[in-house]
């Protein structure tokens, strides 16, 4: 059982609840109900940042009002006190050289305290150019954004003539439908309906004076804007012309306003507008709904109040959240005839399950069943290779070796405690999923991840690893990572487990080929354990894939 977690290297301790980083805590009334707290992290590395910016708003009497705000400590952590209790809060994270974050969570009277830590992505482009002559601006070898010469105003709405100061962050909801701001739920301005979307890719523009103050454009003036296609999305079955939405910040929802138009360029296919204003703009379009109905309860069959439950579309990207009611009972719309992952999350723990959608509302045959996890782990990764796989190794009861799960030793039991692949995805992009419900052994267990398709590289994929234990995450990249890095293994971390059951994560980080990995060995061909004799490399675990 895990006791203590001592975090290593570039991990994250948690410090109680976190603690805000200034005493800026601008909550008005520190004696109400509610509090949200967490770590910010840079998305692709983990390592915490200092000094984001942290506002919150809720959804009150109809309208988004302001909260409280914080900047994050040095560890990244940060707290908001007294928030109050709300279906609808919204959350953004912000600093110099990324984009911003937008999260949107609710809490109950029985569920006030919430954790949340966001994950904010580098932006792909910091510079500054002459607002009086016209600008392409040009990141990733696409040209994002064309400005006029003299079309940029302040916030006063005086013409503005000087450096700019920009920041433009791409997002690619491949691999992660989470980094997309807000929650993929589209607001008519007219009617106040709300409808789920789904996106084609999007891209974050912000840009400010040589103090920071922010600049938009002027009346009547427009600008271009090339969306880069999201990497997942077949370009010949792309629909042409695609509404453009804009990420209203004010309310948290998504506005339509506008179309694009499907372009192939010598960086790749783009969807181009006109836009009259920046901020994030999303190539995107609504999609009929179904509802899944379902269930949450733990391991002893009690229902779970307040569950967090997650749809994410396998081969659409889109999500959709909910909480679950007194009952434990949750209704999630999902895009109808599609394959979903849904996902139920509470505290540390979690289940996964995979689901088809039909044309009619579908109904969960069991509960999602959220264990005392003490971790789950999640891979994700880009286009190319299609395959990367999830490898765990164990010691076994009888000292005969290590035990392993991978896609096709997907389930083992170890001293009661089972432990279990919950997703393996063969098309690129991920996720895959493993949860972790104890380290009921002393010893050492190792993460590796394979390249099993054998083309690109794990690195120029690129990966991430994302590991959640017993609440604390931290992530890990392939660019930190020592060896040849065309090696197909790549040997991310272990977690240590002492005779107190005291566990110690300690960063590996090494490229290896399966040869010449005296800790790993060789994968054997229908074994639950790996040999520590390495011979030359065996045939592969035969997989089916489905052909398009």
């Amino acid at each position: 059982m895990i006791k203590n977690v001592l975090i290593v290297g570039f991990m994250l301790a948690l410090t109680g609840c976190g603690s805000s980083g200034d005493d800026d805590n601008d909550t008005a009334n520190t004696t109400t109900k509610g509090s949200v707290s967490g770590f910010v992290r840079d998305y692709n590395t983990g390592e915490p940042l200092e000094g984001v910016s942290i506002s919150l708003s809720s959804h009150l009497n109809s309208e988004m009002a302001s909260v409280a705000s914080t900047k994050s400590a040095a560890d990244g952590s940060y707290q908001l006190e007294g928030i109050g209790i709300s279906e609808r809060f919204l959350l953004s994270a912000d600093m110099a050289q990324y984009g911003e974050a937008w999260n949107v969570f609710g809490n109950a009277d029985n569920r006030a305290d919430v954790s949340l830590s966001p994950l904010v992505l580098k932006a792909h482009l910091n510079e500054t150019f002459n607002s009086t002559v016209e600008n392409t601006l040009n990141t990733e070898g696409y040209d994002v954004v064309t400005l006029s010469a003299n079309s940029l105003v302040d916030g006063a709405g005086n013409p503005y003539n000087g450096q700019v100061s920009t920041r433009i962050t791409l997002i690619d909801p491949s691999s992660d439908a989470s980094i997309m701001p807000g929650d993929f739920v589209a607001m008519d301005q007219t009617s106040g309906e709300t409808s789920q979307i789904q996106s084609f890719g999007a891209i974050d523009v912000e840009f400010s004076d040589t103090s920071g103050n922010p600049l938009q454009l002027g009346q009547g003036q427009t600008a271009a804007i090339s969306i880069p296609l999201a990497g997942s999305i077949n370009p010949f079955s792309a629909p042409q012309t695609m509404p453009l939405y804009y990420f209203d910040e004010s309310e948290g929802y998504w506005v339509e306003d506008g179309e694009a138009t499907l372009v192939s360029t010598a960086a790749g296919y783009v969807y181009q507008g006109q836009v009259s204003h920046f901020t994030t703009w999303n190539a995107d379009m609504v999609y009929e709904t179904v509802n899944i109905t379902g269930c949450v309860q733990d391991e002893a069959e009690n229902r779970v109040t307040g569950a967090r439950v997650i749809a994410s579309g396998r081969d659409y990207l889109g999500q959709s959240l909910v909480y679950s009611d007194a009952s434990g009972n949750f209704t999630l719309p999902v895009r109808r005839e599609s394959s979903i992952l849904v996902s139920s999350i509470s505290n540390a723990q979690s289940d996964t399950a995979i689901l088809d959608s039909e044309t009619t509302d579908l109904a969960m045959t069991s509960c999602l069943v959220l264990s005392q996890s003490a971790a789950t782990i999640t891979l994700t990764w880009g286009e190319n290779p299609n395959d990367l796989d999830t490898h765990f190794f164990g010691p076994k009861e009888d000292d005969t070796g290590e035990f392993e799960v991978y896609f096709a030793n997907k389930t083992v039991e170890l001293a009661g405690t089972v432990f279990d692949l919950d997703v393996d995805d063969t098309s690129s992009y991920g996720p895959e999923v493993l949860t972790v419900p104890d380290l009921p052994l002393e010893g050492t267990y190792r993460y590796v991840v394979y390249n099993y398709s054998g083309d690109s590289s794990i690195q120029a994929s690129p990966a991430r690893v994302e590991l959640n234990l017993a609440g604390e995450i931290s992530v890990f990249s392939p660019d930190n990572a020592s060896g040849d890095n065309s090696d197909d293994y790549w040997h991310v971390f272990d977690l240590e487990v002492d005779v107190n059951g005291n566990t110690e994560v300690l960063p590996v980080q090494q490229f290896s080929d399966i040869d010449s990995s005296p800790g790993m060995g060789a994968l054997s061909v229908g074994a639950s354990f790996i040999t520590l004799q390495p011979p030359k490399r065996l045939p592969k675990e035969r997989k089916y894939y489905s052909v398009d």
